[in-house]
């Protein structure tokens, strides 16, 4: 049933590059690569567990992100298909991961949609109900 209620409730598609959500300002910046066949959507989480970006990618696709709060962030990402604005999840094959550890902007710039780090441990799988929390 909560599929089906996110199917419904798609909203508007998302833009390359939109900002679905952003708390904070600064000078900070980030650029995504996705190089997957899907929409991407990767949020940036603090220390404390809050969501400070959420932000979309077309599939091969490239976005710059700007005015961001210098911190640590622990990076979110999902691909799938059907962004649903009311469930902040895609309502079809829907596969989140996080990356480990927090890294500031700049180490995490340019960030690779699927990441590529050699020699570093690679992305988990994390729960729908994970991804879609803010808190």
């Amino acid at each position: 049933a909560h599929r089906a209620y996110c199917a419904y409730n798609t909203g508007p598609a998302p833009g390359d590059g939109e900002i679905l959500r952003q708390t904070g300002s600064g000078q900070g910046r980030l650029e995504l690569d996705n190089r997957t066949t899907q929409p991407a959507v990767v949020k940036l989480r603090n220390t404390s567990g809050a969501v400070v970006l959420t932000t979309c990618t077309a599939p091969s696709a490239h976005a710059n992100v700007e005015g961001l709060p210098e911190g640590h962030y622990r990076t979110e990402f999902a691909i799938g298909e059907l962004w649903s604005r009311a469930c902040q999840s895609f309502a079809a094959g829907m596969r989140a991961q996080r990356l480990s550890g927090y890294l500031t902007l700049t180490a995490m710039t340019p960030l690779a949609i699927p990441p590529d780090l050699p020699g570093e441990p690679q992305p988990v799988d994390i729960s729908d109900q994970t991804f879609e929390r803010d808190q």
